[in-house]
């Protein structure tokens, strides 16, 4: 069902019964989308219990301020906020007024989904608000075939993925996707390390590290690594190549040194786990 109201500014797009969780076999359950313009100083407030639903708020303009967890948190264009399953919403806009989007799910899961993600409650500053992706929520929660069902999850996993932003602008952003684009287009070099990217960008090596993991939350060494194993077992899985030559091209010539990494990393040597493989030419 689709709700307009002119005065306030305020579209809402929702299933025909929200309190009914469609018959379609999913891991949690679209519920409503969202597009709100609210005056200067209008509040909302909802007490505990009644709001059985995760709602997600992303503030497009003005400024507003969202009570969690008994903290009051200012609210300002690009920041995200949310509230679990039957938590109190105690909202208030900015004397010039506040426009965000909102999106909402519930279901059994949709609490641990949420929670599974490791956002602050509070506020994450994320950026300019990706409009497309709630306006394609919303075209497909009026259309509601099984199929648009299914893809409505996957939109909420793109919002949810562009929380926290794709880069700030910063140095530190900058520089992080530089190494990043390093290791992905020089990984079968096997003289690619930490020293040889931060010789490259002109940096220290404690820098580099230091800027990535910020980041990246595991070292450039890490991702490195995690480059070659995951390109070492996709040739394993889907080729005949030697081991040598699946080394070779994963930027560890050593063969030795290579199924010992395959076996660290996975548990079993690269012949086992090419068995195991159904082999896809």
């Amino acid at each position: 069902m689709r709700i307009r109201n002119e005065e306030s500014e305020i579209l809402v797009v929702h299933r025909p019964n929200p309190q009914q969780l469609p018959n379609v076999a999913l891991p949690f359950y679209p519920r409503s989308v969202g597009h709100f313009k609210i005056r200067g100083r209008e509040r909302e407030f909802v007490p505990a219990g009644e709001k059985p639903f995760v709602q997600l708020f992303w503030t497009v303009r003005g400024e507003g301020r969202s009570r969690i967890a008994g903290e009051t948190v200012p609210v300002r264009p690009g920041d995200v906020f949310y509230h679990l399953p039957f938590e109190p919403h105690d909202h208030e806009a900015g004397p010039e007024g506040w426009e965000y989007r909102w999106i909402a799910f519930d279901g059994p899961l949709a609490g641990e989904y949420m929670r599974g993600y490791g956002f602050s409650p509070h506020c994450t500053p994320s950026g300019s608000c990706p409009h497309d992706l709630f306006i394609r929520f919303g075209l497909l929660m009026q259309e509601m075939t099984p199929f648009c069902w299914r893809e409505m999850v996957s939109v909420i996993g793109a919002i949810l993925a562009r929380v926290g932003g794709d880069g700030d602008g910063s140095r530190e952003s900058e520089l992080t996707a530089r190494i990043i684009r390093l290791c992905r287009e020089n990984f079968s070099d096997p003289d690619l390390n930490v020293n040889a990217i931060a010789d490259e960008l002109g940096l220290s090596r404690s820098t580099v590290r230091r800027v990535f993991k910020a980041k990246m939350e595991l070292t450039p060494s890490e991702y490195l690594a995690n480059l070659r194993l995951q390109h070492a077992l996709s040739l394993l899985q889907q080729t005949r190549l030697p081991l040598a030559e699946v080394a070779r091209r994963s930027g560890i010539p050593e063969v030795s040194y290579f199924c010992r990494f395959i076996r660290r990393c996975i548990g079993e040597s690269p012949e086992r786990f090419r068995r195991g493989t159904r082999f896809r030419p």
